[in-house]
């Protein structure tokens, strides 16, 4: 059968692999502190964010290196880069961490119904929560796993089904995943000052949101005059703090700054348009899950009907 390997760190959180007749045993905590360093190539904040010592992430980089019998990581003075190795390595931890979560919740739920979903990081506060919330309150006895990705990654996920259904605004059209409009978010230009006009707005105080290729392509047609921002963020809620701070416009989610503008502390540009982005959930044609995603989606059309 193999030898039974436990690692000195942790004694808990393993999960076992059939392979070739073989029974592997690895640290979960491992892969997981694997993952954190590749995330954000740095010790000392995986180090942070796994609330650990730097000390303890590296002991168990070496490990884990000891265990695949490869370099995972090249470590310089300015920075840390995966290895070929490294990378390889990185599809087989995602995937075990998935199954193991998926594993605790399905043996602590019981005979509960099990759905996996994901989302955008751009959709996530204005329209996956609120729908995530009211899906768990019309089925508390559901188990459900959430998980927010990059929409690349959330089409690997649903292919290897480590997913059930994900939500995005610019779906890949796709053969074997089914694509369905869900739903739409308004973004509008708001503004720290009152009395804003497009037509007299300081134009180096704008902030750029990356809501993707398509929208980029859309707001040169409707604010041809926004270009070239001094600023530039990912995430909608990152303009919305800087704007709380004083500074600055943006095009941000109605849903999102709707309670400030009508409390009087952001205020909605005048004279300009409003622009409409859909919201597509995607999910496997040959779902064993469909009626269960089919339910979930319900919930999501109720919200904008």
């Amino acid at each position: 059968m193999g030898a039974l390997y436990r690692s000195p760190i942790d004694k808990k959180n393993y999960i076992f692999l059939s392979v070739h007749q073989i029974i592997f045993v690895m640290d979960i905590e491992i892969l997981r502190t694997f993952l954190t360093v590749h995330r954000l190539r740095h010790f000392g904040r995986a180090a942070e964010e796994l609330h650990v010592t730097q000390a303890a992430v590296s002991a168990r980089i070496k490990l884990l290196e000891q265990q695949v019998g490869a370099l995972l990581f090249e470590r310089t003075k300015r920075e840390i880069r995966p290895t070929t190795e490294g990378v390889r390595l990185l599809k087989y931890a995602d995937a075990i961490i998935h199954e193991w979560r998926k594993l605790r919740q399905d043996v602590g739920s019981g005979q509960a119904e099990q759905i996996t979903i994901g989302g955008s990081l751009r959709l996530w506060n204005v329209v996956i929560q609120p729908w995530l919330e009211k899906v768990i309150h019309n089925h508390p006895d559901w188990s459900i796993i959430a998980e927010a990705h990059t929409p690349e990654l959330l089409v690997q996920k649903l292919y290897t089904g480590a997913i059930d259904v994900a939500f995005m605004l610019e779906p890949p059209q796709l053969e074997l995943l089914a694509e369905e409009d869900v739903g739409h978010i308004n973004l509008r230009l708001v503004h720290h000052l009152p009395n804003q006009f497009l037509s007299t707005v300081q134009r180096r105080d704008y902030i750029w949101v990356d809501w993707g290729i398509a929208h980029a392509v859309q707001h040169q047609r409707l604010y041809p005059d926004l270009v070239n921002p001094l600023i530039r963020v990912s995430q909608a809620e990152m303009a919305y703090s800087l704007l709380k701070s004083g500074r600055g416009f943006a095009l941000l989610p109605e849903p999102l700054v709707e309670a400030k503008v009508n409390a009087g502390e952001l205020h909605w540009v005048k004279d300009c348009n409003t622009m409409r982005k859909n919201v597509y959930a995607l999910y496997p044609l040959r779902s064993a899950k469909r009626p269960m995603i089919k339910v979930a989606l319900e919930a999501m059309h109720a919200i904008y009907d």
